[in-house]
């Protein structure tokens, strides 16, 4: 099998990076070890900060052949649901311009064999750094902002649905999107809602029927804590995702109450905000490119 130089320097310098990972995974392995089993937030839990700006656009030199412009109207819809939409005639300006000259796509890279020494040293590194993701689909109602009803699908099987009730106000469990548990990394996808019992006593009335409250098991009083109304609990990993959602709320608690008022808070700002100044239509801006002429006999196709 031949190697190429290139191909022993690179392999070489990827040993020696791996030799400094195993380095530093001896010097902090304890604490490296605690860190994958912990139970924790692992990506940005969101408070209400907003974002910061993006940077400015940097708009390309173009060559402008015309402008044209003309009035359109132009609907903004409305920002929050008991507000009307806002319609106003606004400026649409097109610019007819010269199409740019677009650089060159490169070409694409040689294929490697997978018997090359910089290609295996590569698939290694992604191997050890290497977590695998689990997916937890996960419908949460929340009651009165007491108990919440919790429907979850073990494995991902629909077959296998599981529901229980919960001590825990599930609106907290936002905000965020991965956490990890027991050395396992989860990726939530939630579906939330809640019921208002006093205003779902009301509208029902209207229409002269009864609201009836759904049936709500005791739940131990040393919380955070469930009890499983629906499905085969016996099933192995059947109970992880809403014992690691408890587990992850034991301990994250407070810094999830704090991002929720710190959400809540940011949400009934942007809410005065609309109401003291709605949302106006804008005016629209277009580019529309025109062929590059074929000005020079180097550009012209001469091929018969």
């Amino acid at each position: 099998m031949k190697v190429s130089i290139s191909s022993l320097l690179v392999f070489s310098l990827v040993s020696q990076f791996l030799a400094a990972q195993d380095a530093g995974l001896a010097a902090n392995g304890p604490a490296m070890s605690s860190q994958l089993e912990a139970t924790a937030i692992t990506d940005r839990l969101h408070d209400g900060t907003p974002s910061p700006p993006s940077p400015p656009m940097q708009e390309p030199e173009l060559n402008i052949l015309k402008t044209l412009t003309k009035p359109i109207v132009r609907i903004e819809p409305a920002p929050l649901p008991d507000m009307k939409p806002v319609q106003k005639t606004v400026t649409l300006t097109k610019h007819i311009i010269v199409e740019p000259n677009y650089p060159e796509v490169p070409p694409p890279l040689p294929a490697r064999e997978i018997t090359d020494p910089a290609v295996l040293a590569r698939m290694a590194i992604m191997r050890a750094k290497y977590r695998k993701t689990e997916i937890v689909y996960v419908s949460a109602t929340v009651y009165d902002r007491r108990r919440t009803l919790v429907k979850w699908w073990p494995n991902g099987h629909h077959e296998e649905a599981m529901s229980a009730w919960s001590d825990v106000d599930f609106n907290l469990l936002s905000g965020f999107s991965e956490f990890t548990w027991q050395g396992r990394k989860f990726s939530l996808l939630m579906g939330l809602g809640n019921e208002n019992s006093s205003m779902r006593r009301r509208s029902v009335s209207k229409s002269g029927r009864t609201h009836t409250m759904p049936e709500i098991p005791m739940i131990p009083a040393d919380g955070p804590g469930f009890v499983v109304t629906k499905g085969d609990a016996t099933i192995p990993g059947a109970l992880d995702v809403l014992t690691s959602l408890h587990e992850l709320y034991r301990i994250e608690g407070v810094r999830l109450q704090d991002a929720y008022a710190g959400r809540e808070k940011a949400r009934i700002e942007a809410e005065a905000r609309h109401r003291a100044n709605p949302p106006q239509p804008k005016d629209l801006t277009t580019w529309i490119s025109e062929p590059r002429r074929l000005d020079s006999p180097s550009d012209q196709n001469t091929s018969r």
